[in-house]
């Protein structure tokens, strides 16, 4: 080469061999070595990338970032390079959530074989499948194994709540580089995580905690700072909101004498007025205010850990469950009926679309079942063998609505993948060769789509 990535850290070559490293920074006031000068049509990526990255992190040790920093960038963007954060999960991965403009996905990881190396959060872009951001070292890891919604997202996408350290919950900026949480809360009382809701102004959670007698949930400050107190250790912060049973009026035979409800699957609303989820342990759907401070309904669910959980329409003003047999819809706001439908005993998981579409997915018995829950209709039932989901476990489900609710990517396993795939191997593609002439990988991900804004014929 004329002039190698000298400033860059890079010794020069002309015989297009590997290039080599200067140990130490590389001079500055030298213009021979400036990437400028550099004939980067002599670069070659398998065989100088990782140089050039090393010689570049050891620039930026000894100097900061400088113009070759930037020079390099771009000589590469216009090489065609896909600029992204390497992947640095230690661990496996325990939760994911994406934020709510839809473009980028929040994944967390446990620690893996050093735990003092903590966890790590990392942010991808959904367009590109690139990471543009990742916090490395969040003590204790993020998550844990077969728990869900330890990632959530403020509805203005600065902010992220984690699950952290096994059961501390705890507040970050969604790009910043801290490893330590602008605000924490800490209730110790289990070696599990036992839930949590983000509010969505970013500034307040719904987390296990408090001396309460009937909801073991309270709401508390997440500005700044930490929080802690009962049942393990002394009050530290804000004092945290508790909530009281239901109202007066309420009959009294639709509440346990002695209740003590944990919201282990919780979720709060858009308009910050309530805080509503599953109190799995005693098989209830719970709705709370949260400017009275109190719960405003119970419903009971079927006592089966492997149905699917009640879950809550886009809008949040309905509520499908089963049970004894029955598909209910609830009106959200007073939990009061307002259709019962014929159920799904195999049904794993209800998937909610716009309008007021339901599916019904169950996987054993190779139905997915669609519903119109505004009007209380059965629409119509479609002849589909989803993968299995777990939705107490699992953050990932098995049926995806497109956002107009005409369509649907349904997961039905790897085997059908393959089964897809090798149908797929020799139908053209767009450009002309088939999936077979490209070499397709055999683990692609392709997900079959369905149309359903029709009743089948």
């Amino acid at each position: 080469m004329r002039a190698a990535f000298g400033q860059l850290g890079l010794r020069e070559r002309r015989d297009h061999r590997p290039l080599t490293c200067w140990k130490g920074p590389p001079p500055l006031d030298n213009d021979r070595w400036h990437p400028k000068n550099a004939d980067w049509s002599a670069f070659s990526p398998e065989r100088d990338t990782i140089p050039l990255r090393d010689a570049l992190r050891a620039l930026e040790h000894a100097h900061g970032v400088t113009g070759a920093h930037h020079l390099a960038t771009a000589r590469l963007c216009a090489a065609g390079a896909l600029l992204r954060h390497s992947d640095v999960h230690h661990g496996e991965l325990n939760g994911h959530a994406l934020s709510p403009d839809g473009r980028h996905r929040a994944v967390g990881s446990q620690t893996g074989d050093d735990y003092d190396r903590g966890g790590v959060l990392q942010v991808f872009e959904v367009a590109t499948g690139r990471c543009v951001h990742a916090i490395d070292g969040i003590m204790g890891g993020v998550g844990f194994p077969d728990y869900t919604r330890s990632l959530q997202w403020s509805a203005d996408g600065t902010r992220i709540a984690l699950e952290y350290n096994i059961n501390a919950t705890g507040v970050w900026d969604s790009f910043g580089t801290a490893r330590e949480p602008i605000a924490d809360a800490f209730f110790l009382a289990s070696g599990r995580p036992l839930g949590m809701a983000f509010a969505p102004e970013g500034r307040r959670a719904f987390v296990y905690g408090g001396e309460s007698d009937y909801l073991r949930n309270v709401i508390v400050a997440m500005h700044e700072g930490s929080v802690a107190g009962p049942p393990d250790s002394h009050p530290e912060g804000t004092e945290p909101i508790e909530f009281s049973g239901p109202s007066p009026d309420e009959p009294r035979e639709t509440w346990s004498d002695e209740p003590e409800f944990i919201l282990t699957r919780a979720f709060w609303s858009r308009d910050g007025s309530r805080v509503y989820g599953e109190a799995g342990d005693e098989y209830a759907a719970i709705s709370l205010d949260v400017e009275k401070r109190r719960v405003s309904w119970i419903l009971d669910l079927e006592e089966d850990q492997d149905s699917a959980p009640p879950e809550w329409s886009l809008d949040e003003r309905l509520l499908a469950h089963q049970r004894d047999g029955k598909l209910i819809i609830a009106d959200a706001l007073t939990g009061a009926t307002t259709a019962e439908l014929p159920g799904y005993p195999g049904a794993d998981v209800l998937r909610w679309g716009p309008g007021g579409r339901l599916a019904v997915v169950d996987p054993a018995g190779g139905t997915v079942g669609i519903i119109d829950a505004t009007t209380g209709e059965h629409r119509y039932d479609l002849n589909v063998q989803a993968d299995a989901s777990n939705p107490h476990g699992w953050d990932a489900r098995s049926w995806a609505w497109s956002p107009n609710g005409e369509r649907a990517a349904v997961d039905d396993g790897q085997a059908a993948l393959d089964r897809l795939l090798g149908q797929l191997a020799d139908v053209p593609t767009p450009a002309g060769p088939t999936p077979r002439e490209i070499s397709t990988p055999a683990q692609a991900t392709l997900l079959p789509v369905i149309e359903i804004n029709r009743r089948p014929t």
